[in-house]
């Protein structure tokens, strides 16, 4: 089973530890990219593996929902 290999660029969340003063925040644009075989999609989410088996199974997946998906490109697709 082929699956197409597309660029996700997403708006990731983002984390910081420690203590820090409210006054100190500064929420900014966190964009990710991700590229890998697009395994699954559902009008909610897309499912990229970065890795596919001969058999159709796959390893190395991220669900990423897709209200937080900025941009889209296929880079090939299935065969």
């Amino acid at each position: 089973m082929k699956f197409p290999l597309v660029e996700i660029r997403w708006d990731d969340a983002e984390t910081s530890g420690g203590w820090e003063q409210a006054t100190d925040l500064a929420p900014k644009h966190a964009e990710a990219i991700t590229v890998g075989f697009l395994v699954a999609e559902t009008a909610d989410h897309v499912v990229i593996a970065n890795t596919v088996g001969e058999d159709g199974s796959t390893n190395g997946r991220i669900q990423i929902p897709s209200k937080m998906i900025l941009k889209r490109r296929t880079m090939r697709g299935a065969k």
